[in-house]
């Protein structure tokens, strides 16, 4: 008889707050704008300097 640490079936559905995601969203969007930003000042950076 083979004995099973843990149940086999669908992971349940983790219940996250509405305010939780939002913060998230906003949070992750800020990250994204200043990842931009900072590609966008290296791309200046390396056109402008010299050879």
């Amino acid at each position: 008889m083979s004995w099973i640490p843990f149940k086999i079936g669908q992971p349940k559905k983790q219940i996250v707050p509405k305010t939780v995601e939002r913060d998230f969203e906003r949070e992750y969007g800020k990250l994204q704008h200043h990842v931009k930003i900072c590609r966008e000042d290296i791309l200046g950076l390396t056109l402008q300097s010299p050879l």
